[in-house]
């Protein structure tokens, strides 16, 4: 009802507001620990449809057919599968089975000490169970995932007092910046810059050894509509980081210019 209320001819928002605000909202909010109270729709390794939470899937099936009517505008007769497509949206059985993947994967990636760990190792390693499963047990079971096979996750936080290989100093003025440039002594050095010309942003960087040019990256990232200055300059120190690792001239220690003002000293 929300949905038909907002997307009115007359005072309501655009379509494709419409169908942002279905996947950014609606969508999360259905299926909020799918992985708990839902089914698998269908079997991975025999490709065919299974009997899972089949009232469960009608009842979303309805909702989305619901929000593609008000992204499309289309008439109440319309099947579902022209309007999904149209909508660009999944249909209702695949999306809970995304969901349910997707949910799997990270549940498998779970470090050795989360609490879960033991509990989908266990599941995985013994197999199936014939009567009372649980909701692991069906996601193991018909999503064709193996918990031992996939890497995990092992967080590292960095406390705020521990000691980084990288200092970083930011020259107050022109002056400054070629004053630090003529300072340094690293045979590697790497200027990096990310601007928006003509409505187009994009990042580069260039990789010099002995004062000697070696290579350059570029990468055009998109209108400046879409990007910011900012995340190009993050990306040109993307470009940095593979300049450093892909060129066999690069060594250590080396000096990142970032933005001509910038400077990145990398360690040993």
């Amino acid at each position: 009802m929300l949905l038909r209320r907002l997307s009115r001819s007359a005072q309501g928002i655009p379509t494709k507001l419409i169908r942002q605000l279905y996947r950014a909202v609606a969508i999360p909010r259905t299926l909020y620990a799918a992985s708990i109270w839902l089914r698998p729709t269908y079997d991975r390794e025999t490709n065919s449809p299974i009997r899972g939470s089949i009232g469960a899937t009608k009842r979303i099936a309805q909702t989305q057919r619901t929000a593609a009517l008000a992204i499309t505008g289309a008439m109440r007769s319309s099947p579902n599968d022209s309007m999904e497509i149209h909508a660009d949206l999944y249909p209702a059985p695949l999306l809970i089975q995304r969901t349910l993947h997707n949910a799997l994967i990270r549940m498998s990636t779970l470090p050795s000490h989360h609490p879960l760990n033991p509990i989908i190792t266990r599941v995985a390693t013994r197999g199936t169970v014939r009567h009372h499963k649980t909701a692991i047990h069906n996601l193991i079971q018909h999503l064709a995932v193996d918990p031992r096979t996939i890497e995990t996750i092992i967080p590292r936080p960095i406390r705020p007092d521990s000691h980084t290989p990288f200092s970083t100093s930011i020259a107050s003025s022109k002056e400054d910046a070629i004053a630090e440039f003529r300072r340094c002594t690293n045979r590697t050095m790497i200027f990096t810059d990310g601007s928006s010309t003509n409505g187009k942003v994009g990042a580069a960087a260039s990789l010099y050894v002995n004062f000697t040019h070696i290579a350059t990256l570029r990468y055009h990232l998109g209108n400046d509509s879409e990007h910011t200055v900012f995340e190009a300059e993050a990306v040109g120190l993307i470009l940095a980081a593979q300049l450093l690792l892909t060129r066999s001239e690069a060594s250590f220690p080396a000096t990142i210019f970032v933005d001509n003002q910038a400077v990145i000293r990398s360690g040993a």
